[in-house]
This record gives structure tokens, C-alpha cells and sequence, in this order.
């Protein structure tokens, strides 16, 4: 069940026995939530949405990533790369494209990149739009996949081959 707004003054921790000591952060709750819709996990909400703060309504109501969630394929993500504080994850879609994570678990900001030949885009293009599933921005880009991420955080990314 995902935690999204769970945490010791929570409704669910004043109606259940907990040991919640701390919220997530924006940055862990966007990571749990993006990774729920990654995996292609039922995104079953374990909070009272009478409680909700406007981050954790604003995470779970993302139409890009609920699109990733409910994609037809159905399949989950997989990793494609994990260092010590860094891991890369995709998940093919049903438009030739992926979804894209850049997972920082580290403490400091870091630069995480990836290419689209090794996460899970079917096919070769000349280019493709990459769209962050956060913050709405889009580019296009020859394979190249870089961004920062704060720490504990995950960059959603929406990969398509151009002509798609």
C-alpha cells in the first residue's frame, strides 16, 4: 500500500498502532510513488485524503506517471544499472518508448545519466523527446539521459523515439 502522506500525525497513525517516527520527504514520496508506477503496482492509497497535504495530492494525481502506472503493456520496470548512490531503472511502453528513473540514494545532489541504448527503448531513432514526469518540461535529445536529482529523490523520465 503506498505511504504517500502517511506519518506519525497521520490519520492512519492515530487509528492504527504505528512506528512511523518521521513523514516521507517530498523527495522519498515521490521516489515511492514513482516507483509504485514504475512497477506497475496497484496504486492503492493508505492515507486519509481528508488530510492530504497539497505535495503528497499533487504526487499522487500526476497524470504522467499514473499514464506509466496504467500503460497497456503492463510490464514492470526493470534496473538497468545500480552504483554505490545511483541506479537506473526503465520500463518499455506500449508507444516504442520507456519510462526512465534516475534514482539518487545518496545524501548530496548528483548527476545521474543514462542512454537509450541501455535502458528499455525498443528500436533507434535519431532522436528523442524526453519528457520529466514532475515538472512537465520536455527536450529532445540524440540518446542522452542526464539530470540532477536531490538527494533520496528519483527523476521520472518519459523517453519516445521522435515520430511517435
Amino acid at each position: 500500500m503506498l505511504q504517500v502522506g502517511n506519518g506519525p500525525d497521520a490519520g492512519q497513525s492515530q487509528h492504527e498502532q504505528t512506528d512511523v517516527h518521521r513523514p516521507l520527504t517530498d523527495a522519498e514520496t515521490r521516489t515511492h510513488f514513482g516507483f509504485w508506477c514504475l512497477l506497475a503496482a496497484p496504486l492503492l492509497v493508505g492515507t486519509d485524503l481528508r488530510a492530504l497535504g497539497e505535495c503528497d495530492a499533487e504526487i499522487l494525481t500526476n497524470e504522467a506517471l499514473i499514464a506509466i502506472n496504467q500503460d497497456p503493456l503492463g510490464l514492470q520496470g526493470t534496473p538497468d544499472r545500480r552504483d554505490d548512490d545511483r541506479a537506473v531503472w526503465s520500463k518499455r511502453l506500449q508507444d516504442g518508448g520507456a519510462a526512465v528513473a534516475l534514482l539518487n540514494r545518496g545524501g548530496e545532489w548528483r548527476e545521474i545519466a543514462a542512454h537509450v541504448d541501455t535502458v528499455d527503448v525498443v528500436g533507434t531513432a535519431e532522436r528523442y523527446r524526453v519528457r520529466d514526469c514532475w515538472t512537465g518540461e520536455t527536450w529532445t535529445t540524440a540518446g542522452a539521459l542526464t539530470t540532477h536529482v536531490e538527494p533520496r529523490d528519483t527523476a521520472m523520465l518519459r523517453v519516445s523515439p521522435v515520430g511517435h
